[in-house]
């Protein structure tokens, strides 16, 4: 019996040594396939951002656009108010210098 029982030893230790392998080839193919998942999803949050900053740069764009061309329109119909009523625009100015100067003296 010691015999059966040496070869049983050797069988299974031989069979323990490939499952050994099998497990460190699963192993190093499991933790390139996670690099590779990883690196995926990377370049997907990546591009995701990407995208999301030139979205945030056109709406920026269009509102900058926006508030020039209401200001240029405000700056319009203040000049032509001030055209129409030019002793009525020279007071008022003169009234604001006034109250930032007494403004600008007390600090």
């Amino acid at each position: 019996m010691a015999r059966t029982t040496a070869a049983q030893t050797d069988v299974t230790t031989a069979d323990l040594q490939a499952q050994i392998a099998t497990l460190k080839e699963d192993i190093s193919a499991l933790t390139k396939t996670m690099a590779d998942y990883g690196t995926a999803q990377g370049k997907a949050a990546r591009t995701q951002a990407q995208e999301a900053l030139e979205e945030a740069r056109a709406k920026g764009a269009e509102q900058a656009a926006a508030l020039q061309k209401t200001a240029v329109e405000s700056y319009g119909q203040v000049e032509d108010k001030v055209r129409e009523n030019p002793s009525a625009s020279v007071g008022i100015a003169a009234g604001i210098g006034f109250l930032v100067g007494l403004v600008a003296a007390r600090r």
